[in-house]
């Protein structure tokens, strides 16, 4: 019985390290220099929502046909830091010079809040007409219901904001940081009524953690990246999981500084992260436990430069524009 076990345990890892070393070979640029390598870094972002992809950094791009060909829109934002798209035709851009907004798949754009910006954070909330915008003004998140026509400030309770994002149930996670604080640490607000009140859930984490992502399934499930490049210290950079709102936290990945990219995505059952180095993209099939580099592309700091399609189908954008999947 234990031999058989045994060989059953062989097989099993024998397969699973072959595929692998498929998983790795099947990367490859689908769009070379798509950006210009001056322009990668601390901007840009990619985004697909119904099969259709949109890839922004100075330009926009956007592909129909998952990757083969690649189509430059018009848009006349300065710098893409995050995108957005409720559906196929309504979508939103966090650019520094403002938000934008399209409602025609990215043909047009309109800036619906004309201010300089940085760092931006966007998404929809639970109809096109509602929009979150966080951006690096202190404690302060930009609220419209009426898609841009007339916005609102609401304070959640943090010194800044790096990242937010919106969990299937709606509630509203922002990852705020302390800088000039002790440790340079962050922690979790949310909010479950769109925004009216506030709740801080204070699991400390390292502050300079550049993108949060809601879990799939657990509506108090959240991804953290914290890739430690602004930060002036040795500490590893990281990813962190929490299964309780960001209450507490534990590290599901960690390594030397600057190895960890500060990007984030999910599919339904999986969770990507980029590095900075040959590690290539990471990859965690048991809700952030553990991690395991599938080879393919070197991504940016403080971007969001990658994004799954489905479970096995991933986009990113490397470090010198080109794109991958």
């Amino acid at each position: 019985m234990r031999a058989s076990l045994q060989r059953t345990l062989f097989v099993l890892l024998t397969l699973l390290a072959v595929r692998g070393d498929e998983l790795r070979a099947q990367w490859k640029i689908v769009a070379p220099n798509l950006f210009s390598p001056g322009m990668v870094g601390g901007f840009g972002a990619i985004h697909c929502k119904g099969g259709i992809i949109w890839a922004g950094i100075d330009l926009l791009w956007s592909s129909r046909d998952t990757g083969k060909t690649w189509r430059q829109l018009p848009f006349s934002g300065l710098y893409v830091c995050d995108i957005d798209f409720f559906d196929t035709l309504s979508g939103v851009i966090g650019a520094c010079d403002g938000i934008y907004l399209t409602s025609d798949g990215g043909q047009t754009w309109r800036n619906i809040l004309r201010r300089p910006l940085d760092g931006t954070s966007v998404s929809f909330g639970s109809s096109i007409a509602k929009i979150y915008a966080l951006t690096s003004y202190r404690d302060s998140l930009f609220v419209t219901t009426d898609t841009g026509v007339s916005w609102r400030t609401i304070g959640f309770g943090g010194e800044g904001g790096l990242s937010l994002t919106v969990s299937k149930d709606g509630t509203i996670f922002v990852f705020s940081e302390n800088p000039f604080g002790t440790g340079f640490n962050g922690w979790i607000n949310y909010s479950t009524d769109a925004g009216q009140t506030w709740t801080s859930n204070r699991g400390s984490v390292p502050g300079d953690s550049y993108t949060l992502i809601a879990d799939s399934c657990n509506t108090q499930g959240l991804y953290l990246a914290n890739e430690n490049c602004a930060a002036d210290n040795t500490d590893p950079s990281q990813i962190f999981v929490s299964e309780d709102a960001g209450a507490s936290w534990r590290v599901g990945f960690s390594a030397s500084p600057d190895v960890v990219a500060g990007n984030l995505t999910a599919g339904p059952h999986a969770v990507y992260a980029g590095t900075m180095n040959t590690t290539g993209v990471l990859r965690s099939l048991d809700r952030g436990k553990s991690w395991m580099s599938i080879g393919g592309p070197t991504l940016h700091f403080d971007t969001r430069d990658i994004v799954a399609i489905n479970d096995n189908t991933v986009f990113a954008i490397d470090n010198i524009g080109n794109v991958w999947a």
